[in-house]
């Protein structure tokens, strides 16, 4: 009986270390703005990575980025993309969509493309 008990002690670790293997934070996936707008059920909660120039209207004051096909996230918090207004950006975040409220990216990185 304790052979047993000590053999599922480490299977049990292991079982708990597997299971993050697979999250959703691991790695962002890498999108175009229309696969993200085309597709954006499929990517609701995903940390994903797109490109996109930064726009602002004021009022209510929103930022978001957007392609030349007119293809649009919304970026939260406003501070991470407010200074780089008609910049060409790199935003990386979890993305969320709701029919009712659009599409965004809770940006958690955002570089400046050259």
């Amino acid at each position: 009986m304790r052979a047993i008990v000590l053999l599922l002690i480490p299977l049990s670790l292991a079982t708990v270390l597997a299971a993050g293997c697979g999250s959703r934070d691991a790695e962002p996936v890498q999108l175009q703005l229309p696969d993200l707008v085309r597709f954006a059920n499929r990517y609701d909660g995903d940390l994903v990575a797109t490109t996109g120039v930064v726009h602002m209207f004021p009022d209510p004051k929103h930022y978001w980025i957007e392609d030349d096909d007119v293809n649009r996230v919304e970026i939260h918090p406003q501070s991470a993309v407010s200074d780089l207004v008609g910049q060409h950006v790199r935003v990386v975040g979890r993305f969320h969509y709701d029919p009712q409220k659009g599409r965004r990216i809770d940006a958690r990185e955002t570089t400046k493309l050259e």
